[in-house]
């Protein structure tokens, strides 16, 4: 019954985003009677790129083992799936450095020599947290693929953090371990994970609690691989059913990370969650990220609906019109439904339609010519922005568009001081042209008195 009722609700999300655009608002909200304690929080609804949670988003903090996504995308892209079935050894000189146990670092348990697919060195990276493994898998596909070392894999690992827009990240090792150069944040961390979701063989891997590894030349047993998603594991006390997992990351410094993709009613959520603490000063677990993440996703699939905020029917502005004999302006309405996913408890009269429309329009204009834009905002933030179109066609008055031709023709600055050169070239010729004529009328009459002196 409730998957009938799960798909009967997806079906009319769908219809809704067909019938209506669903639009990305650059809006986000804070949850009511909750206190989200890590230091920094991105959530965004996948269904239609809408952010709707964001706390210190550009922090730069230490992505700890969040750093295997990253590493686990670039051998995803870079190997075919024939390559990631291929079985590889495990350098004993990377299984047995001091380091690891120096470092505390979560291991996968497989044996120097041990002879592994590709494909489940990835499944202990994402699930078991192995750091190890991504220094297993960045030294061969430096070496095998890229023609380098393992300096060579991280390298890559920047290049395509740079190509999917992080501008706040750099990796300095595979694993996440810390190191002063490695850094990130919670939105970047967003993009390099929402880019690595694309991947199918990503979002099989980091959804699975447990995974079974066939036994190899050094283990005669199946290995199982544990995720240390907790919200996957129905024994844990942060089990959450919608969660369709991704991955853990624990820091030198007392704190922890989280990246979890979730899903229910037809929404689906990615979150990350950064620097929350580990352990309090007493030194009991209180595991902040997953409180967090779980308060923060149930507010989302509790409180958050797909809303229509704008009908194309709504009368937003008159325009007025000149060059037309019968309408004296148009109507601007907009150029679709839109949709927006947001609380249900806003009341849609608290947001406002800022049109953004000219003083006047020329005739001809067509029906469902772009005339301007209108914002919604909420808050005093810009929720959406939509074209406003024209209403209805009007047509253009010749007399008046001749008229309009004949003020315009003469009103250019350059006519105009044609005008006035040639005003002032006829007033120098009718002075001129005065001068001359009365000179040669003195002239004429001077002859004549001459002449009649002589006569006398």
């Amino acid at each position: 019954m409730h998957i009938q009722k799960t798909a009967i609700f997806t079906l009319v999300i769908i219809l809704i985003s067909f019938f209506t655009n669903t639009v990305s608002a650059a809006v986000t909200y804070e949850p009511e009677n909750t206190t989200i304690n890590s230091e920094s929080a991105y959530m965004v609804n996948l269904d239609t790129d809408t952010p709707i949670y964001a706390k210190n988003k550009d922090q730069l903090l230490c992505p700890a083992s969040l750093t295997k996504i990253m590493t686990a995308t670039l051998v995803l892209e870079t190997l075919t799936d024939e390559q990631l079935n291929k079985k590889i050894v495990c350098p004993t000189s990377i299984m047995t450095d001091s380091y690891w146990i120096e470092s505390q670092a979560s291991l996968s348990g497989f044996l120097p020599g041990e002879e592994v697919r590709i494909f489940d060195l990835l499944v202990a990276l994402l699930l078991q947290s192995a750091c190890e493994i991504g220094d297993v898998l960045g030294d061969y596909i430096g070496r095998e693929i890229y023609g380098g070392d393992i300096q060579t894999f991280i390298e890559k690992m920047n290049i395509k953090a740079k190509e999917l827009g992080c501008e706040n990240t750099h990796f300095a090792n595979t694993h996440g371990l810390h190191d002063d150069n490695q850094y990130s944040t919670a939105y970047d961390i967003y993009l390099i994970t929402e880019h690595a979701l694309d991947l199918p063989r990503f979002k099989e891997i980091v959804k699975e609690p447990v995974w079974e590894v066939a036994p190899t030349n050094l283990t005669p047993e199946n290995k199982k691989l544990i995720h240390t998603h907790k919200m996957l594991a129905s024994s844990s006390d942060f089990y959450y059913k919608p969660a369709l997992g991704i991955k853990t990351g624990t820091t030198d410094e007392n704190t922890q990370n989280l990246a979890t993709l979730a899903e229910q009613d037809g929404f689906t959520y990615l979150l990350i969650v950064m620097g929350g603490l580990d352990r309090d000063e007493s030194g009991v677990r209180t595991q902040t990220v997953f409180r967090d993440s779980i308060n923060l996703l149930k507010w989302a699939f509790n409180y958050f609906d797909i809303r229509n905020v704008l009908e194309t029917t709504t009368l937003v502005a008159g325009v007025p019109v000149r060059l037309s004999a019968i309408k004296d302006q148009v109507i601007a309405q907009p150029a679709e439904d839109i949709s927006v996913l947001m609380p249900e408890n806003i009341e849609l009269s608290s947001i406002q339609q800022i049109p953004h429309v000219p003083k006047f329009l020329d005739a001809p204009i067509k029906q469902g010519d772009k005339i301007g834009t209108l914002e919604l905002k909420l808050k005093d933030e810009v929720l959406v922005t939509v074209d406003l179109v024209a209403s209805e066609t009007i047509e253009r008055s010749t007399f008046l568009y001749i008229l309009d031709q004949v003020k315009k023709f003469f009103t250019q600055p350059m006519i105009q001081i044609g005008l006035i050169v040639l005003a002032v070239l006829i007033f120098l010729y009718i002075i001129i042209t005065a001068i001359y004529n009365h000179k040669r009328k003195s002239v004429k009459f001077q002859y004549s008195s001459v002449k009649k002196q002589k006569k006398k």
